[in-house]
């Protein structure tokens, strides 16, 4: 996953990172809500990430998702993914 795509989702705009092969087939809703929390747990700053608690009650929808998603671009150049 690069940087663009996780800046993408942060500007609200997922449909770059969903497969097109999902459309019809996916509550696209329930996949933004499923990325969002997975950014909130990879935030940089482990304080910033949720307990599997709080995890789980935003996946269920029951509790709003913290919007305190860091956004990627500030750590530059260091932040890479890598599939292993």
């Amino acid at each position: 996953m690069q940087i663009t795509h996780l800046n993408m989702n942060l500007k609200g705009d997922s449909a770059g990172i969903i497969d097109p092969e999902l459309e019809g087939k996916l509550d696209i809703a329930e996949a933004e809500r499923m990325i969002r929390v997975a950014l909130l747990c990879t935030n940089m700053s482990p304080t910033l990430r949720p307990n599997m608690s709080e995890v789980v009650k935003m996946l269920q929808g029951e509790t709003e998702i913290k919007q305190s998603i860091s956004d990627p671009s500030v750590y530059g150049d260091d932040l890479h993914f890598k599939a292993t």
